[in-house]
Order: C-alpha cells, then structure tokens, then sequence
C-alpha cells in the first residue's frame, strides 16, 4: 500500500505564537477538546490520527492563557518548529498514527483522551 504524505500548510513559529487560535485551527485540521484530567503538570495532548486530523485534548480546568499557550506549544511542536519561545516548564507528548491502518494503540489513546483520561 502506497505510503500517502500529509501536506499541511506552513506556519512559522510567530504566526503559531501570534495568530488567533480560531484562525490557525481550521488550515491544520485541528480541533481543541476538553477533558477530565486536571492533574498537576498536564497541559494538554495533542494526537495526530494518519489522516492528518489533530486533536487537542485540553484539561477542562485550565485556565485561558495556559490552554492557550498549551495548544499553541502542541501545534509548534507538532509543526516541528523551533520551541524556544514557549515556557520550559511546558513538555510536549504528540502522538502519531503513522500506521496503513488503524493503530489499536493510537486508537486506544485518543479513546482515553476523549474519555478524559492520560493516553
């Protein structure tokens, strides 16, 4: 099977940083939502299925600048774009499905994600 290649739009770092986020979702076919997990040091995860489609899990808690500079982190490092202007105290964990088929561990994890609990 032929290995099909995600053609995504190019954003530099200062337009993930600076764009709002109701522009920057829709061209990356990216979605944010919440979930149940409020535990210390969870920012956000970002899941990124073989069709392209992002997801953003967001802790439902999280106040707004945090999720907004947590999605915007997730976004740039999914982009694979240079990281320095985000917060240090800030990881990233982005998951891929880079499968031919359905990933029984992705799907696992993104079924936790939406069930609002860690992948």
């Amino acid at each position: 099977m032929a290995n099909h290649a995600i053609t995504r739009p190019c954003f530099t770092v200062d337009q993930v940083c600076d764009l709002p986020l109701s522009e920057l979702l829709p061209p990356l076919d990216a979605e944010v939502i919440d979930v149940d997990v409020n535990e210390p040091g969870f920012f956000g995860q970002l899941v990124e299925k073989r069709s392209g489609h992002m997801v953003l899990a967001m802790p439902s808690r999280q106040t707004s600048i945090v999720r907004d500079v947590a999605a915007r982190m997730l976004i740039a490092a999914a982009l694979g774009l240079e990281m320095s202007r985000f917060p240090s105290v800030m990881q990233t964990t982005v998951l891929r499905d880079n499968g031919e088929d359905s990933d029984p561990d992705m799907d696992e994890a993104l079924r936790r994600v939406r069930e609002g609990r860690q992948a």
